[in-house]
């Protein structure tokens, strides 16, 4: 995470899909001016679940460069209390747990629901989003758009497979990575059935840790996101991966959840795994 946040602090960062980390290029003020509608909407529906008026917080502009498509925002009480408890942090926890798959807290706050359902309506396959906090960052793409409609109609269905996180670990074939843009992403074709798993890749670890595993068999251990529309979870957050020629079934490690990944780092291409 970059290391100048606080953590009474959000940043939102637009870049054009499939660009390098490191690319100013300008966007759409449609674009901008949508995106941080949606997350101070949010922010305030926060604020007011958690916070009475005398002790609510107001929120200022910490971080706004020209070409950069980046706005951060920190949150300032009004008036100094001890009691108080803070928005971002709050709004951190909501949104994750609707990226996870855990929309129990969610629920008893249909402001803040309905304010990260607009997020998710937001998403402009144009464009790749990532919302980063002082320890931790998550992508604001078609994932988290199809979550957050999961969010509108999951409590009045009755799924048939699992919905939330698992750490787990499956074996098969890793693929190609992507390394352009804010989050690194590949997948993982599955030993046991064919069927890929989008995987999600710690950047801090930096590109060599994977490059040498490029087409084969591999086994993954991550916090896997089950959406409850199928029996395999739809995206891996990866902790871990080794070398396993003989990986034949994927293997369930503990149902829990794992600690979320803090990535950084910097990427700007696609290199093919393929030797």
């Amino acid at each position: 995470m970059p290391s100048q946040l606080r953590p009474d602090e959000v940043r939102i960062i637009i870049r054009p899909s499939g660009a390098p980390a490191a690319d100013t290029r300008m966007i759409p003020a449609r674009v901008f001016v949508s995106q941080l509608n949606a997350f101070f909407a949010a922010l305030k529906a926060a604020n007011a679940a958690i916070n009475s008026k005398k002790t609510s917080s107001e929120f200022l502009i910490s971080h706004l460069t020209i070409g950069s498509n980046e706005a951060g925002v920190i949150e300032h009480p009004r008036v100094a209390n001890q009691g108080r408890a803070p928005a971002i942090e709050f709004f951190k926890r909501c949104f994750s747990d609707v990226y996870h798959s855990e929309y129990s807290r969610v629920y008893k706050y249909p402001r803040i629901s309905t304010a990260l359902i607009k997020i998710g309506r937001t998403v402009d396959e144009g464009y790749s989003t990532v919302a980063q906090f002082f320890d931790s960052e998550y992508p604001i793409d078609d994932f988290f758009r199809k979550q957050s409609q999961r969010l509108h109609i999951s409590n009045r269905v009755t799924r048939r497979w699992f919905c939330g996180t698992s750490i787990t670990s499956f074996d098969g074939l890793l693929g190609e990575i992507d390394y352009r843009g804010p989050i690194w992403t590949g997948h993982l074709v599955l030993a046991s059935s064919h069927k890929q798993i989008q995987c999600i890749f710690d950047k801090s670890k930096g590109e060599n840790a994977y490059n040498p595993l490029g087409n084969k068999r591999v086994s993954v251990t991550g916090r896997a996101i089950y959406t409850g529309d199928d029996a395999l979870p739809e995206r891996i957050e990866v902790f871990r991966i080794v070398d396993n020629p003989r990986a034949e079934v994927s293997k369930d490690i503990k149902g829990s959840i794992g600690k979320t990944i803090n990535v950084s780092g910097r990427g700007n291409k696609v290199v093919s795994l393929r030797k």
